[in-house]
Parts: structure tokens; sequence; C-alpha cells
């Protein structure tokens, strides 16, 4: 009975939470609804406002500069003015003045002048500090390279004349004679005639006006000319090519005479006539444009080709006849 009592009265201490023990935390963690988190906002820091560095313009060219670069232009101007001196004769002269029989013509004089006019450039190049000065430097270079081209064509075409004169001459000898004097003049007339097309596809026209002794016609006019030329001389070429062909059939002709062979003697001495008829034909095209460019020596060696021409179209109808 007493035992009954005594354990009663320790359950009952035990629920009243007596003998130091402790409750558990009825929430178990579990954040109640309703609740508030206290959370402090951190400020942002807006960035001090800085200066944006302004870029220093550089400094223009001092008018000592500028003027040194007109300087320095006017001398390549200077020097111009002597090499087309040196090409005609005259600083003013123009280009096409200047025939291809003038035997006065001396293109080392020419190249050792436009020799002094390519310093000066170097040195203006150096010396133009503007824009205006750097492009007016820049079409004397084109206007050098005109001249100097111009004058490599002329020579060339000089040398045609000396060359076809000696083809002439050849006619007298054998036909080997003729044919090496041929492919002389051949060889020089094609170097000439690289030269016109030089001039005329890689050269500008615009910027030659800008040498003091050239105009806005100088180019145009100069490279016409040249083209006349060299129409002439490929007529001439053209000519003597035939002419080479003749010879050689009238030869064949004549051995096939020798032989007895008429039928063949017939035949050849026909095609020696075809030939020589065409290269008369040649000849006098070329000896009327040579006259219509004012060259007159040209004009008149053309026309002794033209007789050579025709006096072997004779011997060719001669013989024709003898074995027809």
């Amino acid at each position: 009975m007493k035992r009954r009592q005594v354990l009663a009265a320790f359950g009952a201490l035990l629920s009243a939470g007596c003998l130091g023990a402790e409750r558990p935390d009825s929430s178990g963690g579990v954040r109640t609804e309703g609740a508030v988190t206290n959370r402090t906002a951190t400020p942002t820091a807006t960035p001090e406002p800085t200066d944006t560095p302004t870029a220093t313009p550089e400094p223009g060219p001092s008018e000592e500069e500028i003027e040194a670069g007109e300087e320095a232009i006017s001398t390549v101007q200077s020097e111009f003015g002597a090499a087309v001196e040196a090409y005609t004769g005259d600083d003013d002269g123009e280009l096409i003045e200047v025939s291809i029989t003038n035997t006065e013509f001396d293109v080392r004089q020419v190249l050792l002048a436009l020799d002094s006019v390519q310093r000066a450039l170097v040195d203006a190049e150096e010396a133009a500090v503007t824009d205006d000065q750097t492009e007016t430097v820049a079409d004397l270079r084109v206007a050098e390279a005109f001249l100097t081209q111009s004058a490599l064509v002329h020579s060339y075409f000089v040398e045609c004349v000396d060359r076809l004169d000696a083809t002439h001459d050849a006619f007298s000898e054998d036909l080997d004679e003729v044919e090496s004097a041929e492919s002389r003049f051949d060889a020089t007339l094609e170097r000439g005639s690289e030269g016109v097309s030089t001039l005329k596809n890689d050269i500008e026209a615009d910027p030659i006006e800008v040498a003091e002794p050239f105009d806005d016609d100088t180019y145009d006019d100069t490279v016409s000319a040249f083209d006349s030329v060299r129409s002439v001389f490929e007529d001439a070429s053209s000519g003597l090519d035939r002419m080479t062909q003749g010879i050689d059939e009238l030869e064949q002709a004549r051995d096939d005479e020798d032989d007895g062979d008429d039928d063949d003697a017939e035949d050849a001495s026909d095609e020696a006539r075809d030939l020589f008829d065409e290269a008369y034909d040649f000849f006098d095209d070329a000896a009327d444009a040579a006259g219509d460019a004012d060259a007159d020596d040209l004009e008149s060696l053309l026309e002794d080709l033209r007789d050579v021409a025709d006096d072997r179209y004779s011997a060719a109808d001669d013989l024709h006849d003898d074995v027809s």
C-alpha cells in the first residue's frame, strides 16, 4: 500500500517537471508563420565622376617647313625644264615636235637630265609637309616616268630608222644579209612598241600636266604620235617579211628553170610576184602615213623600199613569162 503511494507521488513529480527535467522546444526548429527576419541593407557606393582625357592635337607644319616644301617642288620643276630642253632643244618645246629622223636627238643627255629630276623628287618627297605638297610630288613622279618612257621610245624609233635603212642597203646583197638586217630591225621595233604600250597602259594621263613644261594635251598628243609611228614601222616590217619570202620564191623559180622544171618555175615565180606585190602595198601605205606624220626622211626611205619591191616584182614577172 505504501509502495503504491510512493510510486504515485514520484509520477506526479515527473509530470510537474520536477527533478530538473527539461521539455523539448515545441517548435522543432521550424519557423513559425508570420515571423520576420530583420536585415540591414548595404548601401551601393556611387562612383566619383572622372574627367575624360582630351587628345592634344598635333601641331601643324610651321611656315618655314611649308616654305621649304614649296622650294623643293620648285626645284623639281626647274629640273623638268632642263630635261625637256635636253629632249626638244627648248625648255617649253613639245615632245612631238622632235622628229624620229632627227639625228641630233641624244637619249643619253635626256636620261642624265632626268636623273637630276629623280634626285630632286626624292628631296621634295622628304620636304613635303602638306597634303597638297604630297599630292603634287606624287603627280610629278608620274610625269617623270612619262618623260623617261617617252625618251626611250623615241630613241628606239630613231634606231628603227637606221635599221630600216640598213635593211634597204642589204637588198643589194644576198638573202642572208637581208634576213639578218630585218631581224635587227624587228627586234628594235619590238622594244619601241612595248614602250608605247607601257605609256598607254601603265602611266596615267591626268598627273602629267602638273609638270610645268607640259599641258593637258601633252600626254594624248605624244602617245598618239608614237602610236602612228609604230603603225608605220609595223607596215614596213610586214613589207620586209613579204620581200624576204618573195626573194626566196624567186630564187627557187630560177633554180627550177635551170633544172628544166618550167612548171615548178612558173608556180614559184607566180608566188614571188604576189609576195612582192603585197610588199609594195605595205611600203606604199607606210610611206603615206610617214608623210602625214611629217617624217619626210622616213617617207623617202619607205618609197625607196617600195621601188625595190617593184623592181623585184618585175624580175619575177619576167621569169614567169619565160617559163609559161
